[in-house]
């Protein structure tokens, strides 16, 4: 399977009649995925992602730099069942790279990459064939957007001044989840427990 799109999006915030901020943003995003022969009871999947964007902020509002956003990512699913007991993994790996022009109180040009990688394992067990339970083990990265390392400068529309941190690393959150499931024709009910505990966490202070 296979995706392309391009994006070419243009956003003006004007203030009594008057072009504050024109944002332009334009990119490209592709997919390719295939599926692999059944290895024994084996069935999966993988793929690659990439994207390409640029983005604009124009104007003496402008609290953004321009800024180059570059995408290239691997993932691999795969779920294998065993009578009544199935598991499933999967995982991804991503390369960002983000670039941003500088330019007055934005600062010198300045040039950040990420490695953020993601991987869960899972399973399922049917009890019968109203009754299931499951349970899932979770490990996620999020590199920064360039509006969280880069902005600098007052967002007139949100009414907010914002200043980015371009310091900032890798978001992480590790999490395990249990839960069960009923269903009984167009009847069914289900019932999860969780914990998530994040270190890097990425928020905006107001």
């Amino acid at each position: 399977k296979f995706t392309l799109s391009y994006t070419d999006y243009q956003h003006r915030e004007i203030d009594n009649g008057n072009v504050g901020t024109t944002f332009l943003s334009r990119g490209i995003e592709g997919r390719v995925e295939a599926s692999h022969a059944k290895l024994a009871n084996l069935n999966g999947l993988f793929g690659i992602q990439f994207s390409n964007s640029r983005f604009q902020a124009l104007g003496d509002e402008a609290f953004m730099p321009s800024t180059q956003t570059e995408k290239q990512g691997f993932y691999i699913y795969e779920e294998l069942p065993i009578d009544r007991l199935s598991f499933n993994a999967a995982a991804r790996a991503d390369y960002n790279k983000i670039d941003s022009a500088g330019g007055d109180r934005f600062g010198p040009a300045r040039k950040l990459s990420f490695i953020p990688v993601n991987l869960s394992v899972g399973s399922q067990y049917a009890l019968s064939p109203a009754w299931r339970i499951n349970f899932n083990l979770a490990h996620s990265e999020r590199a920064p957007a360039a509006t969280e390392l880069f902005a600098h400068g007052a967002h007139l529309a949100t009414n907010q001044y914002q200043i980015g941190n371009s310091s900032l690393g890798k978001e992480i959150s590790n999490s395990i989840e249990a839960g069960i499931n009923w269903k009984a024709g167009a009847n069914n009910a289900t019932f999860n427990v969780y914990y998530n505990r994040f270190s890097n966490f990425i928020a905006r202070l107001s």
